[in-house]
């Protein structure tokens, strides 16, 4: 034992003193410290997700709900200020007043964790949608925009549409009479009245903002689409029939035919009074090709075909010696006249056809 000792200790003299003769032949040994940086970023995490002000933190956060990120890690290097704090902070301005966050996310939680030479904070976000729903999120930046997706959406019979958008004056109930408005303005299009929620997120808090619009139209999109198919066809035969020399002509021969075709629905016309327009009786289809309607339904169907030749005609919601009603004006000549084909089914057209504002007052309407 004594004797392998002993020559471990000759064999490491040597080698020291070797190391000594290659210095004093020239050579230099660094024996200085290597520094240790305050911040080595692991090569798994990306630049954004680490964060050294409130800036970077808010940002790196709102990214990771924008990648709809379940669980994300940032890492805190140099940072200024108080991060608990400020990820509180950040949590409630997301939470409430950022459009995405409000619209996207339940709740934003944290946790610390010390991995390896530098400080990361977990990041797990709670959201009350999908990816999906997120990523159909567009953008609206005029009211003619919004109004030609409302109807591209609404004939293919969305049940939800998303959109952001930083006009002022776009709010929930601004964006529910437009449903009803782009509804009444394509009795083709559109076969039925949707039922119509709206939400904005975050609510009361800026211009812009996220609106979400849920729609009921009370069948599935397929059986809707068929309606729709069989709507045109019907529009189309009915319009070929109007014959005249001028629009006058033309819209009376619509009238005539719509009301040796169609029955009045007195029954359906107390429901749809009672409880609302979203009834086959109350659309074209159901005029056109059910052949039993009620005032709205008419009116529909007279403004399908009138759109059919071309002519200016609208729907009028008012009301008949006090009962709900709907019928119809058309522009000619520079004037505004009425015609009601549903009443004509009872009173015969001459009462109810190219009337004035003054003959139908006269007659109890209202609008």
């Amino acid at each position: 034992m004594k004797k392998r000792t002993i020559l471990c200790l000759i064999c490491a003299a040597i080698v020291v003193m070797s190391g000594c003769a290659a210095m004093l032949e020239g050579e230099t040994l660094d024996v200085a410290p290597r520094p240790i940086p305050p911040y080595e970023r692991p090569p798994e995490l990306e630049y954004l997700n680490a964060a050294s002000s409130y800036d970077d933190l808010h940002a790196v956060i709102l990214h990771f709900i924008t990648q709809h990120v379940e669980l994300g890690r940032i890492v805190i290097y140099s940072y200024e200020g108080d991060f608990e704090e400020d990820f509180d902070r950040a949590r409630h301005e997301l939470l409430n007043y950022d459009p995405l966050g409000a619209f996207a996310v339940y709740d934003i939680l944290g946790t610390e964790t010390r991995i390896g030479t530098y400080i990361g904070f977990d990041v797990a976000i709670e959201y009350r949608l999908n990816q999906r729903q997120v990523e159909s999120i567009f953008t609206v930046y005029s009211i003619q925009a919004l109004r030609d997706a409302l109807l591209r959406y609404m004939s293919e019979y969305r049940d939800e549409i998303i959109f952001r958008t930083a006009l002022g004056d776009v709010t929930a109930k601004m964006v529910t009479v437009l449903v009803r408005t782009l509804y009444y303005e394509n009795p083709r299009g559109i076969v039925i009245m949707p039922v119509t929620a709206v939400e904005v997120f975050p609510e009361n808090h800026g211009d812009d903002k996220i609106i979400e619009l849920q729609l009921r139209f009370g069948d599935e999109p397929g059986i809707l689409h068929q309606r729709g198919d069989s709507l045109v066809d019907a529009v189309r035969r009915n319009a070929e029939l109007a014959v005249g020399g001028n629009p006058t002509e033309k819209l009376r021969a619509l009238a005539e035919n719509l009301i040796a075709s169609c029955d009045f629905d007195e029954g359906a016309a107390i429901t749809v009074a009672e409880h609302g327009s979203q009834r086959l009786e109350a659309t074209a289809y159901g005029a056109l090709v059910v052949g039993r309607a009620v005032g709205e339904g008419f009116a529909m169907a007279f403004k399908a075909m009138a759109d059919e030749l071309g002519i200016d005609t609208r729907v009028v919601l008012g009301y008949l010696n006090g009962m709900v009603h709907a019928w119809n004006m058309v522009y000619l000549d520079g004037e505004m006249y009425h015609i009601d084909a549903a009443m004509g089914v009872q009173n015969g057209i001459e009462t109810i056809f190219m009337k004035t504002d003054a003959d139908f007052i006269e007659m109890g309407y209202s609008w």
